[in-house]
């Protein structure tokens, strides 16, 4: 367990400029809307993909992209989190 604790140390130590670049980029991603919103509007949209009258319309392909949007839904609500747990207002 320390070595993994150890490695991950590694990767923070001469990557600080990039580290604070990406705080910037996520925290000005949640200043347009919250995450929140941004998860209320990715579940309207699978709903309606979901809850189409003409279900058989709905691809291999779709059913995939319906899992990828679920998996960024995931995402965003754990950053989101994150960044309250750290005192950043979302």
């Amino acid at each position: 367990m320390e070595n993994q604790a150890n490695g991950k140390n590694e990767l923070l130590i001469g990557n600080e400029p990039q580290l604070i670049e990406q705080y910037n980029i996520i925290r000005n991603f949640f200043a347009t809307d919250s995450g929140s919103e941004i998860i209320g509007s990715l579940n309207a949209l699978m709903e309606s993909v979901l809850f189409d009258e003409n279900m058989e319309a709905v691809t291999p392909k779709m059913r995939i992209d319906i899992v990828n949007q679920l998996r960024v839904i995931t995402l965003l609500s754990q950053l989101e989190r994150n960044y309250q747990a750290i005192g950043y207002r979302i």
